[in-house]
């Protein structure tokens, strides 16, 4: 079996939708679901995952690379900007 190597860097935006926790991995434009924020980073580590390895079997790393449309990226800056400042953020989906 040929082992496969990546170096990625995948910024992650958590909200709620609806009753749902979203974790929304930006760079491949991934959603995992779930009922608390921990589960929707499992459900997209699962996801993850399955894209990179598929990606592998098919000899195309570059079909990995699917970013989310730009608003999402702002709303990533934001939240960073407010962690960094030591704040909590709060928005509606």
């Amino acid at each position: 079996m040929k082992a496969h190597f990546y170096d990625l860097s995948i910024r992650v935006l958590l909200y709620k939708e609806g009753s749902q926790f979203v974790a929304h991995a930006l760079e491949l434009d991934i959603l995992g679901y779930g009922d608390s924020e921990a589960a929707a980073k499992a459900d997209l580590e699962t996801l993850l995952d399955n894209q990179v390895s598929f990606a592998a079997c098919l000899g195309k790393p570059d079909t990995v690379h699917f970013p989310a449309p730009k608003e999402f990226f702002e709303r990533w800056e934001k939240a960073n900007q407010a962690k960094l400042k030591g704040q909590l953020m709060s928005e509606k989906s």
